[in-house]
């Protein structure tokens, strides 16, 4: 077994899933994993072209990156990575992946998907409660003049603990796990986060918004196949030794244009 899985599993057998200090109350991925199952890459073509192309504009350093933070979720469930990817540009070009990912990898239950950032930075926050993976999706309600908005959502991309509010139950605070994913966001209106280290800005190619074969090939190989348990054990098996996801993300001209602009029109 890998050193990073077998560290994985004695974290896992320390702790006690049933505290509020616990913020994943782990039951299980959707695969169990099998150290000597062989991942056919065949069976993971479309989903790994998609990401390079259609998201990483055919960088091998960028695609790497991308996947070993897919990687992270399933191996590292119990720590949070403290970096957010940015992904910018029309609606519907890159949700494919993640749906791919929540039901094929992580399981439904540990993700969460919303367009509004209230949902996380809000006063009753309880849905983000126990989750892995959120996606903020075509999260364009993130405005410049919402300043309060923007150092929430800062805190939730580093903060190692959050505060849970329910109605009619007192506040608890907890060890937050869970990580986030901006997608398809006119990004360029949110001036104080655009110089954080945390974030990853890629710009999504929108050759194949309207391929609905395309589309529907990626997803029947993974709802009609066994391609859900290959990708699954291929993202256990990353090494993710030495990986730092803020020191390690390549930079993007979309991170320099952001970085330009947020010094060329500082929030008054």
């Amino acid at each position: 077994m890998p050193p990073q899985l077998r560290a994985y599993d004695s974290r896992l057998n320390t702790l006690d899933w049933n505290s509020n200090e616990v913020f994943n109350k782990f039951n299980g991925f959707a695969h169990t994993y099998n150290p000597n199952f062989i991942v056919d890459q065949s069976k993971l073509k479309l989903f790994k072209d998609h990401i390079k192309r259609i998201w990483c504009d055919g960088r091998d350093d960028l695609t790497n990156h991308i996947m070993k933070l897919f990687a992270w979720y399933v191996q590292r469930p119990y720590e949070k990575l403290g970096a957010c990817v940015v992904l910018e540009g029309e609606e519907g070009c890159g949700n494919i992946a993640f749906e791919v990912l929540k039901k094929h990898a992580i399981g439904t239950r540990y993700c969460l998907e919303t367009p509004k950032m209230k949902i996380l930075t809000g006063r009753f926050n309880s849905a983000r409660e126990n989750k892995i993976l959120t996606v903020l999706n075509e999260a364009a309600n993130v405005k410049q003049s919402s300043h309060e908005d923007q150092d929430e959502l800062k805190d939730c991309i580093t903060e190692p603990t959050c505060m849970i509010e329910k109605k009619g139950i007192d506040p608890y605070r907890v060890k937050d796990c869970h990580n986030l994913f901006i997608a398809f966001i006119q990004f360029v209106q949110c001036e104080s986060v655009k110089t954080n280290a945390s974030i990853l800005c890629l710009l999504c190619e929108s050759d194949r918004l309207d391929d609905k074969p395309y589309f529907k090939a990626m997803l029947d190989e993974f709802d009609n196949t066994d391609s859900g348990i290959h990708l699954y054990h291929y993202l256990m098996n990353i090494n993710l030794d030495g990986f730092h996801p803020q020191n390690d993300a390549s930079w993007t001209k979309e991170k320099s244009d952001m970085q330009k602009s947020a010094i060329e029109k500082p929030v008054q």
